[in-house]
């Protein structure tokens, strides 16, 4: 079994969130774990990726004073997905879960909001560490946080331009927010700097 690494961000657009995990990279797949800090609230995960870089299983807690929110997102066998979502305490903020199942029918991944990890898993079933592959669109489970109100959500990834330093820079869009950025990531497909979200600060063995 691989071992697993501990890895930390700082916010970009928020310089008092930090968000940690600790990740096992399998030959095709991943399994991780972590927490984010932020001024107004907290949040602990759990990811499960399988075979071809697909997510299984995406767990997430967020809590703030007064009140706490909770989503287990699953992706069957079938490519369905389930949320079981729960909602306590009083905040203002969209209602936690999957309002439509069929929105993410062709999604493979899920993209939990502000945190770099789960850009991982299109790097790696794209193979754009090893390649140049065009632009490619995506559909993601992606989930807001705090709310944890998971919606579909178009982007784009590729290393198409020529300018790229191949294995060590991808193009991401995305296509409902209007939003690009190129991500600066390690060998492994870990980023290590995504512009206006958040730049690693330390890495190591877990």
């Amino acid at each position: 079994m691989a071992a697993a690494r501990r890895i930390e961000w700082q916010g970009v657009d928020d310089p008092a969130r930090r968000d940690a995990a600790l990740v096992r990279l399998e030959t095709d797949g991943l399994a991780a774990a972590g927490a984010s800090v932020a001024d107004a609230w907290t949040s602990a995960w759990s990811l499960e990726v399988g075979p071809g870089w697909i997510t299984r299983r995406l767990a997430v807690r967020t809590q703030g004073p007064g009140w706490a929110r909770s989503l287990a997102l699953t992706r069957g066998e079938d490519g369905r997905w389930t949320a079981e979502a729960t909602d306590e305490g009083d905040v203002d903020l969209p209602p936690p879960g999957l309002a439509r199942a069929d929105d993410l029918d062709r999604a493979l991944d899920c993209d939990l909001g502000l945190n770099p990890l789960t850009n991982t898993m299109p790097i790696r079933r794209l193979g754009l560490l090893r390649q140049r592959v065009p632009e490619t669109e995506l559909l993601m489970a992606w989930v807001d946080v705090p709310s944890l109100a998971v919606v579909g959500s178009r982007q784009v990834y590729g290393s198409s331009d020529g300018s790229l330093t191949l294995g060590h820079e991808v193009d991401y869009f995305s296509q409902d927010r209007g939003f690009h950025s190129r991500l600066s990531v390690e060998g492994d497909g870990l980023v290590l700097e995504y512009p206006q979200l958040a730049r690693r600060a330390r890495s190591g063995a877990g």
